[in-house]
């Protein structure tokens, strides 16, 4: 089993590739402005899946503008 990194994972193709690529691996997936957990996604996922999306908050653009 692969561990595979989803980058914007909340958006409408990244939600795809998490919730088919988690059925054979394990996916990790990240978001910037997509919450996923606020929305009604996680639910979404832990039906088609069984378990609990393994998400981190990427925000690089904010912290390249404190700099």
């Amino acid at each position: 089993m692969a561990t595979i990194v989803v980058i914007g994972a909340s958006g409408g193709i990244g939600r795809y590739l998490m919730m088919e690529l988690a059925k054979g691996h394990r996916t990790v997936g990240t978001f910037c402005n997509h919450n996923p957990v606020a929305s009604d996604w996680l639910s979404t996922y832990k039906e088609s899946v069984g378990t609990d999306p393994e998400m981190h908050h990427l925000d690089l653009v904010e912290d390249s503008l404190d700099a």
